[in-house]
């Protein structure tokens, strides 16, 4: 299937991966070498390069307000304004991960270093570069694949043999892997989180067929955990919703709800769900993904809004219904934490009050609303 993805990617997208000659894979060194060179790239370049992203990435949310009134964010939408405020700090990144490659290319960290790479270019528009960088992470996460079923029998043989020895020579012969385990360095590989952000890189592009391609042969990878399926299934349905095509965004999004264990995130997928439902007119579907919201306990923010949504939903529905409605928002007007948002409780039953062709009672409304 990897092998697959990368094929096609390179075909049908036509880009080439640009590998540097010197990355090709040399012969194992030893462990005390292994050792020496995951450990520096580790705690010297790969962990300055991750911080200065993150910190990064915190900077370009800083301020960001949820905007209700539109479908939700599955990845927040920076501008480029903001994305030249941090320009520096993404050269930075770039620098201080080549350093690993270079220094220390037979450390496991270097796919880590790549999938930085990959994202700085991103954040500084530079698509090619990012997707170079990106593609480079799945080809050899492939190599590293296939070569490691042959030495799973070796692996074996050498736990065995481990099995029968004692005292000094046993423990020198402790795996890599057993040693970063024992002092908490792990690593994973960046394989899947590379191809999530390979799909991003095509959206900003606009190109969200190649974006679809990747999706689809990823999604068939029965190798995905629970976790990395959830978050290919948000990436899926940012996609469509991108591209303007909300209808085919919701399997994708109800997939990700039934696998997601996170609260905040399943609220927030909920919530979207309510609003394309709403969207579509399927007024139905709507009040059930609002209501979800509802019952997960959301915070303040989530809960108004729901609750706003709901009201909007009654209103698409027939006059019969709008007794039920108005209940919820004087319950919201009553509400001492609602108080800053009556502006929007007031001018929801100046709206009702139309539907109800009564324009006095709207006009009093209104004039509330406007007071508020």
């Amino acid at each position: 299937m990897k092998k697959l993805l990368l094929i096609i990617l390179v075909v049908l997208i036509g880009i080439p991966i640009q590998l540097d000659a010197k990355r090709k894979k040399k012969k194992k060194g030893s462990f005390l070498i292994d050792l020496y060179h995951n450990t520096t790239a580790r705690y010297n370049g790969y962990f300055y390069a991750k911080l200065t992203m993150s910190e990064s990435e915190a900077l370009l949310l800083e301020g960001e307000q949820i905007d209700f009134d539109n479908f939700l964010e599955l990845y927040p939408t920076v501008s480029s304004t903001k994305k030249q405020t941090i320009s520096s700090q993404m050269q930075t990144v770039i620098e201080k991960s080549e350093k690993v490659i270079l220094k220390h290319r037979k450390s496991k960290w270097v796919d880590n270093c790549n999938l930085l790479i990959g994202k700085a270019y991103l954040y500084l528009g530079e698509y090619e570069d990012a997707i170079n960088n990106l593609l480079y992470v799945t080809s050899d996460f492939h190599n590293k694949d296939e070569s490691s079923s042959k030495n799973k029998k070796k692996k074996k043989r050498r736990r065995r043999k481990k099995k029968k020895k004692r005292g000094s020579n046993a423990e020198e012969e402790k795996t890599l892997e057993e040693l970063l385990a024992k002092y908490k360095i792990s690593h994973q590989h960046s394989y899947y989180k590379s191809v999530q952000w390979l799909m991003l890189t095509f959206v900003e592009q606009q190109d969200f067929q190649k974006a679809m391609i990747v999706a689809d042969l990823i999604l068939n990878d029965d190798e995905l955990s629970d976790r990395q399926k959830t978050e290919m299934y948000i990436t899926q349905a940012h996609v469509y919703i991108k591209k303007g095509d909300i209808k085919n965004a919701i399997l994708p999004l109800k997939k990700a709800i039934i696998l997601s264990k996170r609260r905040k995130e399943k609220i927030k997928l909920n919530f979207l769900l309510g609003q394309i439902f709403l969207e579509m007119e399927q007024v139905t579907p709507a009040l059930e993904y609002f209501n979800k919201v509802l019952d997960l306990r959301p915070d303040y923010e989530y809960e108004f809004n729901a609750k706003l949504k709901i009201a909007s939903a009654f209103q698409e529905m027939s006059s019969g219904t709008n007794s039920n409605i108005k209940k919820l928002v004087f319950e919201m007007i009553e509400d001492e934490n609602n108080h800053d948002r009556l502006d929007q409780l007031y001018y929801t039953l100046g709206n009702i009050s139309m539907m109800e062709n009564d324009a006095d009672v709207a006009v009093k409304y209104y004039y509330k609303s406007i007071a508020s």
